[in-house]
């Protein structure tokens, strides 16, 4: 596996793995609406690693009134799914998750232009690779969370079902 290999991989971690892992977890944690919210900061996060992780130095990396309009979506999107203020240690680790998944998501983004557009990697190698790794990931993260909480055989067989159909 080389270094595309590993970028593809990352990317996989960063747009799939690491916003479930962490939505998992903030599940019970805080409200849909504030997790919602949260993921609202994805653009606004992909505006300021794009500086960072942009490859094509003839492109501006700041297109004009691309910041502001991020955050103009940002304040929109909490006007109408209100935030509410974290009630305890585990509900603020779960807002703080939500907002990692988030710039978690937007890094991965950039990474995956990044590596299309330096011709790292082909769209269609940087996709298959990415979500594959995903999949595969996932899957055995399901394998063990579903016998840790699940009793029910037919449950199991649908949930043993869908995660091969996800590595499919």
């Amino acid at each position: 596996i080389g270094a595309a290999g590993i970028k593809a991989l990352l990317v996989g971690l960063g747009l799939f793995v690491v916003p479930t892992a962490l939505n998992v977890f903030a599940n019970e944690r805080i409200a849909d609406t504030t997790r919602v919210a949260m993921f609202s900061l994805t653009p606004l996060f992909a505006m300021i690693f794009d500086r960072y992780l942009g490859a094509d130095d003839e492109l501006p990396h700041e297109i004009r009134g691309g910041f502001p309009a991020a955050m103009a979506a940002v304040i929109g999107t909490f006007l109408v799914f209100p935030v509410e203020l974290p009630q305890s240690y585990g509900s603020a680790f779960a807002m703080l998750g939500a907002v990692a998944a988030s710039a978690a998501i937007a890094a991965a983004n950039c990474m995956g232009v990044e590596a299309v557009q330096t011709r790292c990697l082909r769209p269609m190698t940087l996709a298959a690779t990415s979500t594959g790794s995903a999949a595969v990931l996932l899957g055995i993260a399901g394998l063990i969370g579903f016998h840790k909480y699940s009793s029910n055989v037919v449950l199991d067989a649908w949930t043993l079902l869908d995660l091969i159909a996800l590595a499919l």
